[in-house]
């Protein structure tokens, strides 16, 4: 039996013209989906009300992150903005003993911050704590990986649809919007426009990438495979599913 397609996204501080747009590709494939949050805007707020959504954590550990200066102060911070959030994905995938241990002191049932790319039969993992326990489900694709595949990126999702396992897509929505077919393009986008969040959504539609297949075109491609009318979101997931990767 193929595993179950999970779409997700790790929202990144990004404008919300990225946001609605990204968004809108998938509510209109009416497919359900889960977003680490970084920040508070009238998209993210919006998104609470929405049934095909689910709203996560993306808390930034790094030096100088504008989340705060420990981890209490970074979650305190975020669950300000989703304060029934159980969901959390790290910003650089940073995870270390300490973090996850916290995590049972809080609302978080669920981490998605490990990476095991293309691999089959990924399922909820129960991580014993000293504190508690809390839920793992490792990511299976994402897109910034993708960009740096070798020789070359492909962005055919069709290959996943027969392995089996729970298959945890990652996505940035800046790479969906621009349509990244490569992490040259995306390097030169941020060279010429290194505050995207300062473009209208018309400056920033004409530097999308057409010239050839990309992150958008992969998650279109991805939204019309049947597989996907039943992707449930993480929350829902992990409290309804078999134990096999499969919902």
């Amino acid at each position: 039996m193929s595993g179950q397609f999970i779409l997700t996204f790790d929202v990144d501080w990004v404008p919300d013209f990225i946001v609605d747009d990204v968004l809108h590709l998938v509510e209109t494939a009416g497919v359900k989906s889960t977003w680490f949050v970084t920040h508070d805007s009238k998209a993210i707020q919006a998104m609470k009300n929405n049934a095909l959504v689910e709203l996560g954590l993306h808390p930034n550990y790094l030096p100088h992150s504008s989340h705060g200066n420990s981890q209490q102060e970074v979650l305190a911070y975020l669950f300000n903005i989703v304060p029934d959030a159980v969901s959390v994905r790290s910003h650089a995938v940073v995870q270390s003993g300490p973090i996850l241990n916290y995590y049972t002191h809080t609302g978080i049932k669920i981490d998605s911050t490990i990476f095991l790319p293309e691999q089959e039969g990924i399922r909820p993992v129960t991580y014993f704590l000293p504190q508690g326990e809390l839920i793992r489900v490792p990511f299976f694709w994402a897109d910034d990986y993708e960009l740096s595949r070798k020789p070359l990126p492909d962005w055919n999702p069709a290959r996943y649809a027969q392995m089996y396992g729970a298959k945890v897509m990652m996505f940035h929505p800046v790479h969906v919007f621009f349509n990244s077919p490569d992490y040259a393009f995306y390097e030169g986008l941020k060279k010429q426009h290194p505050n995207i969040g300062a473009l209208t959504l018309a400056e920033a539609g004409k530097l999308r990438n057409t010239s050839k297949p990309g992150a958008r075109d992969f998650l279109l491609n991805l939204l019309g495979m049947p597989e996907l009318k039943q992707a449930p979101t993480l929350r829902e997931f992990v409290f309804n599913q078999d134990g096999n990767g499969n919902a």
